[in-house]
């Protein structure tokens, strides 16, 4: 993912498997470069909300990205 804007969800951004029960199934060669993650948000409390959730990825770069306001 290049170049891109996410705004405004309560996880803006979700990486995880297809299969959460199986420990062998992980999403990999995750890339997000010179993205905007903003303003993400939650009425559901304690939970504030979060602009970037990884579980079950490997190799995941990150780079150049701006991340504001996030929960």
């Amino acid at each position: 993912m290049s170049d891109c804007t996410v705004r405004g969800f309560a996880d803006n951004l979700v990486v995880t498997s297809a299969d959460r029960a199986d420990p062998n199934d992980v999403s990999r060669d995750i890339v997000f470069r010179d993205c905007r993650i903003l303003d993400a948000w939650s009425t559901t409390w304690p939970y504030a909300g979060q602009g970037l959730y990884l579980e079950s990825a490997d190799g995941v770069t990150v780079d150049g990205c701006l991340f504001d306001r996030n929960g």
